[in-house]
């Protein structure tokens, strides 16, 4: 088993050392957009703005914007508030301990938050591999954290993106939900596990912690489906369980109340968000008209933001200008495809031994990855999938699974690996030297 201290290690070498080749291919080529250096013009030039420059590309700059002057436009909502004011403290410490000014603050708060919670992640997720495939060789577990270092959306975790800070949350929640969960015999699970009303009570941390991860990114929602998942298994098995007369009015209320409470949880954090936008801007001194947005029980200025200046809603990103973004999605829509498909068989047969679907509980969290996948596919821009399952251990669980010969025979069928390998070398590459300069990237 590896220590914590081979596990951080591990993730800082690897990370300082996408920082550098992100850093020469930055110098090596010119930007596409002077953008950066425009906010730079507002500060000193400094050694920190020289090696870091290349971390504020895209939105970055909303969120440098945002830490700096709040809120100023409409579209700026579009960029939860904990992320800015994560990095503002962050970089008030810097600028104490440094003496540079705001620009360079932000982004040493950024790379210094990047590398530290990075580390933090790693260890999360070799801790839930472990739990969620206690049969597994260490080699498996180990092998995941390297593949999550490597990710293809490495280069918005060296960036100053939300990514590393909304990672290591979701990795919070699910470590301290699968601790429990996954300790409990299998025979208490179902309905036997909601006969107490206190019986579920461990899931009020790891809930806790997800309304956190709203306040960061507003698809921290779907994860509810973690937690709620055995809830509505035993919901759904009361009610089959009502023919052989075995029906229990607590289970129903215990359930009811569970599923309830961890999603007021969920979701309040995101309706706040939506309100006090709406506190601004449905008023007359901004507009002679409310807009559509503010006519609702709720102001949705999220959906309204995304609909209007990024065009997201049911396949309207389809179109063929953005062939070119749409087969970059390819890539990640075909593993889950596949993985989505491999799930399904094994539900129907019993799996093979050491197969990472094979006596673990792997619904609830191949849940999450299904709705991810059908709203990626749907609704959002196809090529940000790489950034959206960043967050989600089964890519990295599924690439690790290809990668690794679990019965230790020799594997004639290659083709598999050469895909997947290919598939972390392209995407690091593409993103070291196009987000790099500030080109088109997922």
């Amino acid at each position: 088993m590896k220590s914590k201290i081979q596990l951080i290690l591990t993730s800082v070498i690897i990370k300082l050392l996408l920082y550098v080749l992100q850093y020469f291919a930055d110098q090596l080529f010119e930007d596409y957009d002077m953008s950066t250096e425009l906010i730079q013009q507002e500060g000193t030039r400094s050694i920190i703005v020289d090696l870091l420059k290349f971390t504020a590309r895209w939105d970055s700059l909303f969120f440098i914007k945002i830490e700096s002057k709040g809120y100023e436009y409409e579209k700026n909502h579009a960029f939860l508030e904990t992320y800015p004011k994560f990095l503002r403290l962050i970089s008030v410490i810097s600028q104490k301990m440094f003496s540079i000014d705001h620009f360079a603050s932000i982004l040493l708060a950024g790379f210094i938050s990047n590398i530290i919670l990075n580390a933090a992640s790693t260890v999360l997720l070799y801790n839930i591999t472990k739990l969620k495939f206690p049969n597994m060789s260490d080699n498996f577990c180990y092998i995941v954290i390297v593949i999550f270092q490597i990710t293809p959306s490495s280069a918005f975790f060296n960036a100053v993106y939300s990514e590393s800070l909304f990672t290591f949350v979701v990795f919070l929640y699910l470590f301290l939900f699968y601790r429990k969960y996954q300790a409990i015999p299998k025979s208490e699970k179902g309905t036997k596990m909601f006969s107490s009303i206190t019986n579920y009570s461990f899931s009020l941390l790891p809930s806790i912690v997800l309304a956190f991860s709203v306040t960061i990114r507003s698809n921290g929602m779907f994860w509810v489906v973690v937690v709620g998942y055995p809830i509505l298994e035993a919901f759904i098995l009361n009610f089959l369980n009502f023919a052989k007369g075995k029906f229990q009015f607590s289970v129903l209320f215990n359930t009811i109340f569970w599923g309830l409470l961890n999603l007021f949880f969920c979701i309040t954090p995101y309706i706040r968000v939506l309100r006090s936008a709406g506190q601004v801007y449905c008023q007359p001194a901004y507009f002679d008209e409310n807009p559509p947005w503010c006519k609702g029980i709720i102001p949705n200025i999220y959906n309204f933001i995304q609909d209007k200046h990024w065009n997201v809603g049911f396949l309207t990103y389809y179109t063929l200008n953005r062939l070119f973004c749409i087969i970059w999605g390819l890539y990640t829509f075909l593993l889950i495809i596949f993985y989505i498909t491999k799930y399904l068989n094994s539900l129907r047969q019993k799996p093979q031994s050491f197969s990472i679907f094979s006596g673990n509980d792997m619904e609830s969290q191949m849940l999450y990855t299904i709705i991810l996948f059908f709203v990626s596919v749907f609704f959002a821009h196809v090529q940000s999938s790489t950034r959206f399952f960043s967050s989600d251990p089964c890519l990295y669980w599924f690439l690790a699974d290809i990668l690794f010969n679990h019965e230790q025979k020799i594997n004639t069928n290659t083709f598999p690996k050469i895909l997947a390998i290919a598939y972390l070398v392209h995407f690091n590459i593409s993103g070291i030297f196009l987000f790099s300069n500030f080109f088109t990237w997922t």
